[in-house]
């Protein structure tokens, strides 16, 4: 049977792991939030000592460690109030005021491993 180089058959799923990123440094969080996808690149995630990670003209360079507790990762959703009953005990509600929607957190996972970010500055190479 031939299998063309973008099928399915020819990559296997071998886990699936999370990881939450500290970043440290002078970042604006609206540079992470209006960040366009295809300004976001991350190098070494797998397999490099130091991970590298570029978010629109900010460079970060890592390293792993484990968490010191676990760290639980909720979902962010605008609910309208009467969207999420009283017993669903994966939620968490918070009215917004002068608003009938509510932010809902729902659990998505936990994880205890944690990439720390540092923020560097590039300077050309010089001949």
């Amino acid at each position: 049977m031939e299998v063309s180089e973008n099928s399915d058959e020819e990559w296997e799923l071998v886990g699936e792991e999370y990881v939450v990123i500290d970043l440290v440094g002078m970042i604006d969080k609206d540079v992470i939030k209006n960040c366009d996808k295809s300004k976001v690149k991350l190098i070494g995630m797998l397999d490099a000592e130091e991970p590298v990670l570029q978010l629109d003209n900010s460079v970060f360079i890592g390293k792993r460690e484990d968490a010191p507790g676990t760290c639980v990762l909720f979902q962010k959703d605008e609910v309208e109030e009467d969207a999420i009953s009283d017993d669903e005990h994966n939620h968490f509600q918070q009215q917004k005021t002068n608003s009938t929607a509510k932010t809902s957190l729902t659990y998505h996972c936990c994880t205890n491993k944690k990439l720390i970010m540092h923020q560097t500055f590039l300077t050309a190479k010089q001949t």
